[in-house]
Order: C-alpha cells, then structure tokens, then sequence
C-alpha cells in the first residue's frame, strides 16, 4: 500500500490548524470567494504537493492574481484598454502583452 504523502511533508514547521483556519476563512469571506473563480487552487495544491520551491508556488499565484486584476479592470472600463492602462499604471503594450500571456 502506498502512503500518500501529505501536503505538510514539504514544510514541516507550517501549524496544519492554523493553515486549516486560515482556509476556512478564505472560504467564507464572500470577497475572497469572488477570488476564488479565477485562482486556480489546484494548480498551487498540486506545486505545493509536488515539492516546488516557493518562488515558484508565488510567481504562480501572482499571475494569476494579476490577471483577475486585469480582467476586472477591463470589464471596469467596459474593454477600453488605453484607459485600462491609464488606471492600471502601465503602458498600452504592456497591457496588451499581458492579455495575449494571460489568453484575455
């Protein structure tokens, strides 16, 4: 029989109650949860099971929060990219690269 490894194998000082607290409230907090339809927790689980160096595991967890901000900034400015842009703070091209990396 083979002994599934748990996801606090890889980080043994994290406190597994305090971390299950944690995702309780993340679950109720209806902002949060809005959140939720775009982060991919498996994706992050799944790097997180598989031993991934935490640079990693952050790097995907800002893009994908980075890309919630972009798509809610656009559908903010009815898909007016020039003034997306302006709110975001960053170049049009920027922008535009950023939607074609992130598929929007």
């Amino acid at each position: 029989m083979e002994n599934k490894k748990s996801i606090f194998d890889n980080f043994p000082l994290i406190n597994t109650s305090e971390v299950n607290k944690l995702i309780s409230y993340i679950k109720e907090n209806k902002y949060i949860a809005k959140v939720n339809d775009i982060i991919k927790y498996d994706i992050i689980f799944e790097s997180l099971n598989s031993g991934s160096q935490l640079s990693t595991i952050i790097q995907e967890i800002t893009s994908q929060i980075e890309k919630y901000i972009i798509i809610n900034i656009l559908e903010h400015t009815y898909w007016n990219k020039s003034e997306a842009a302006r709110i975001l703070k960053i170049n049009y091209k920027t922008l535009y690269y950023k939607m074609k990396n992130y598929s929007i």
